[in-house]
């Protein structure tokens, strides 16, 4: 069965519902913290919050989909370093790759890989000159999958519990 990669249109909401919902319950799995939960409803709000900040940030979604549906998501938006904390850092047009998932019976086919090149090729063309990721720290598949495609660490979030 061969899969379809292309932008996301209204009619795949369902879809992408559902890959956010169970993204998080993955997360939610590797969370030995526990902070992470999935309310009633979750997978409808995040779509409709990330959809309204994606077109305030000129932002994207690239979907994976075989036969029967979704299978897979990236969703990215251009940043330009605007805040109180950047006003060390040289001002840059910058792409952030705000989540990256693939349903677990297809990984290992190389899907995350075309979403990221799809994301990667649109930031070029918005003229970005670098790209983020925000990783959950548990997540070591995904560290390890954004560090061989060439990502580095600059900044790591340290929690304590008081």
């Amino acid at each position: 069965m061969s899969i379809e990669f292309r932008a996301y249109k209204p009619s795949d909401k369902k879809g992408l519902i559902q890959c956010v919902e169970d993204f998080q319950k993955y997360l939610m799995g590797i969370d030995d913290s526990n902070m992470l939960y999935c309310p009633k409803g979750y997978g409808l709000k995040y779509v409709n919050n990330m959809i309204k900040e994606l077109k305030r940030s000129t932002g994207v979604i690239f979907v994976a989909i075989d036969g029967k549906g979704i299978i897979g998501y990236c969703a990215g938006a251009i940043n330009i370093t605007r805040t109180a904390e950047a006003i060390g850092l040289r001002p840059a047009k910058a792409g952030r790759v705000v989540d990256l998932y693939v349903d677990a019976r297809y990984r290992k086919q190389k899907i995350g890989l075309k979403l990221m090149n799809m994301m990667n090729k649109y930031f070029k063309q918005l003229k970005c000159k670098t790209m983020y990721v925000e990783v959950f720290a548990p997540n070591s598949i995904a560290r390890e999958f954004y560090r061989e495609y060439g990502f580095e660490e600059i900044s790591i979030d340290l929690k304590k519990k008081i």
